[in-house]
């Protein structure tokens, strides 16, 4: 529609362009995952540094693609350090990653004091210049951490306890059959409706 108006606008068919106030749906971002606490500090004991804990709470339980951990900035940081500006959205961060961005950002100030790298993650080759980390660096602490591309999608679609589990299924059971016997109500009510006309 807006290439059709802009088009007629050019022409000089039309004055405005009437789709001009028209924005898109506004994309949420995705929800901070529901991790378990076992599951957790399994992800973190894997990773020995800082900064390796830091990627591996934004990836595995904020989701954040490597090349968004890459493009994070100091300035997209919160002021008490417990949200992130990501896509030109405020995102609030959990305490546990909270707490680890802290120590993060701690250690970066006492290993790289004189940086003038903006970027939030910094490693030995990009803190003397203003360039990201690269997205394979991202990619390298997750595998050394032993995460497969298979294993983070089965961890971050299906966190559930088997107790959830079992009783999800329970619950997907019970609505099948009340949706079976609602079709079946309607179709009665549908006959006897027609029989006393």
């Amino acid at each position: 529609m807006r290439s059709l108006f802009t088009t007629l606008k050019a022409r000089r068919v039309l004055f405005t362009n009437p789709a001009a106030p028209l924005t898109g749906r506004a994309l949420q971002p995705p929800p901070v995952l529901p991790l378990d606490d076992a599951l957790r500090a399994l992800l973190l004991d894997r990773v020995d540094e800082p900064g390796e804990r830091l990627i591996m709470l934004l990836a595995g339980v904020h989701a954040l693609r490597p090349s968004q951990i890459c493009a994070l900035t100091l300035d997209a940081i919160g002021p008490a350090a417990d949200s992130l500006l990501i896509g030109g959205r405020t995102r609030p961060l959990d305490q546990l990653t909270a707490g680890h961005l802290r120590a993060w950002l701690h250690a970066r100030r006492v290993r790289w004091p004189t940086t003038a790298n903006p970027h939030l993650l910094i490693n030995r080759s990009t803190a003397g210049g203003l360039k990201p980390v690269s997205r394979s660096y991202v990619q390298a602490t997750v595998h050394r951490a032993g995460i497969t591309a298979r294993d983070r999608a089965c961890l971050l679609l299906s966190p559930l306890q088997l107790s959830e589990r079992a009783r999800l299924r329970e619950l997907e059971r019970h609505n099948r059959e009340l949706e079976m016997e609602n079709t079946f109500l309607k179709k009665a009510a549908a006959y006897f409706a027609r029989e006393h006309r």
